[in-house]
């Protein structure tokens, strides 16, 4: 696993759920601006190196309520690049399910949101 996937910033880091096919993003707490930045890139440089479109698990299970979606949204052009294919938001906080349906709705990416991984793992046996 490449630095890139293993890293923390702040309360954030990515790694790979599933190998060349599942990015995992998972924060817990505050998700800052500046982790905001930091995970955008880490994620742009990993679907960069993807040879074939990607999904990305959003783990927010932990993940406090945000306070600033513009600055989140702006910060997290991932959600733009053409090997996203979905983006899974885990969270069970209504709040933070709301929050983060605003901050990514307006990506190129397809949105879920989800209350558990094991929908996510349906959804994984399903497109197989």
């Amino acid at each position: 696993m490449s630095e890139a996937n293993t890293a923390q910033a702040g309360l954030a880091f990515i790694d790979w759920y599933r190998p060349g096919k599942v990015l995992r993003l998972t924060v817990q707490g505050e998700y800052t601006t500046d982790a905001a930045e930091e995970m955008n890139t880490r994620i742009i440089a990993e679907l960069e190196r993807a040879e074939r479109p990607l999904y990305l698990l959003i783990d927010a299970d932990e993940m406090a309520q945000p306070h600033n979606f513009r600055q989140i949204r702006q910060a997290q052009r991932f959600m733009n690049h053409p090997n996203l294919s979905h983006i899974f938001v885990l969270a069970r906080d209504r709040v933070v399910r709301l929050a983060l349906m605003v901050i990514f709705n307006e990506g190129r990416a397809n949105l879920r949101l989800l209350t558990n991984i094991s929908e996510f793992e349906q959804i994984l046996r399903w497109h197989a």
